[in-house]
């Protein structure tokens, strides 16, 4: 939506650089707006605008530099997707919390500037303040290296396509075969518990989060 009604009638790629930069910003800005009438929901849109603007303005001046011999084929990548977490994950602080000064607060704690989250929220887990590194190192190789929903069931169709060509006599029987998914017993088995084990904690915690889109 973003693309077909904002980014194309603002001009999209096809006048120039610049221009294309300004389209990107401004169509993130109002998708930031879209999601409500507040100046963070606007800043986060905004980040995410200067985002694309520098990515495709360090792919544009970076395109025809060939790297040394010495330097790691994956640490190009693997330094792109690090920094694309940080910079995500910073604006996405905006995007959660009530007002600036409250997202700045939580960008405090994040970043070791104060000691309130260490002791307060975090206490029961690390200790004496000690921020155990090997924990954020794991959840950083889960993030990064273990597969995701799309990859887990990219062999199973999820998705209706139809493909081109196809008669219609034709249709119900491939939208048979296409919505067909036949997961193992051990897959079955672990999401039931991963299911049962969510359910469980849902309903017997007094301290539930309403959903950021409830009634959006």
């Amino acid at each position: 939506f973003l693309r077909d009604y904002l980014y194309i009638p603002l001009g999209g790629s096809r006048s120039g650089k610049v221009r294309q930069y300004v389209s990107l910003t401004i169509t993130m800005l109002l998708g930031g707006l879209w999601h409500g009438a507040s100046w963070t929901f606007v800043f986060w849109g905004l980040l995410h605008g200067v985002y694309l603007t520098v990515n495709h303005g360090w792919s544009a001046l970076t395109k025809n530099i060939v790297l040394p011999s010495y330097v790691p084929d994956f640490l190009p990548n693997f330094l792109s997707q690090l920094l694309t977490f940080l910079v995500v994950m910073i604006a996405w602080v905006f995007f959660r919390a009530e007002s600036f000064d409250s997202a700045l607060a939580i960008l405090e704690g994040m970043s070791g500037q104060t000691n309130f989250y260490t002791y307060k929220v975090w206490g029961d887990i690390l200790n004496q303040g000690d921020i155990l590194w090997w924990h954020i190192v794991t959840l950083l190789a889960v993030v990064f290296y273990l597969p995701n929903s799309i990859v887990l069931t990219q062999k199973y169709q999820p998705v209706l396509k139809l493909p081109k060509g196809i008669k219609n006599y034709d249709l119900t029987a491939y939208i048979r075969k296409a919505l067909v998914w036949h997961p193992t017993k051990a897959w079955s088995t672990a999401i039931l518990l991963m299911i049962s084990t969510s359910l469980y904690y849902l309903y017997s915690s007094n301290n539930l989060t309403e959903f950021i889109y409830f009634n959006f």
